[in-house]
């Protein structure tokens, strides 16, 4: 009987560990619309929402900002040019940084 239980709980501990691991890589999102974007007080930053996609943290829009990318410049024109174009996007996101915002890191414009 204490076998089991431990057995039970081992189980119940490896699947919680694997679970969290996997949710703190980095990940694509699936290709969609550029929807509202607005930027405020911090330079060489910018917010966007997708279009049918959502941040998994507590601010559903997606996030680029320069403390957290080298290459943001260049990932906000994409962005700006994407949406001028209506062009569909998919994001390299990293949502483990904190449990507020979902950095961009990487992007792709559609063709």
């Amino acid at each position: 009987m204490a076998l089991e239980f431990i057995m039970k709980y081992l189980s119940l501990i490896t699947v919680f560990i694997f679970t969290f691991s996997v949710q703190a890589a980095p990940i694509w999102t699936d290709y969609h619309h550029v929807g509202m974007v607005y930027t405020y007080s911090t330079p060489n930053s910018l917010h966007v929402y997708l279009d049918g996609e959502t941040c998994p943290n507590q601010k559903n829009y997606f996030s680029i900002q320069e403390n957290q990318n080298q290459n943001a410049k260049q990932l906000i024109s994409m962005v700006l040019t994407a949406k001028a174009m209506k062009k569909r996007v998919n994001f390299y996101t990293e949502n483990n940084v904190d449990s507020v915002l979902c950095y961009v890191k990487g992007m792709m414009v559609e063709e």
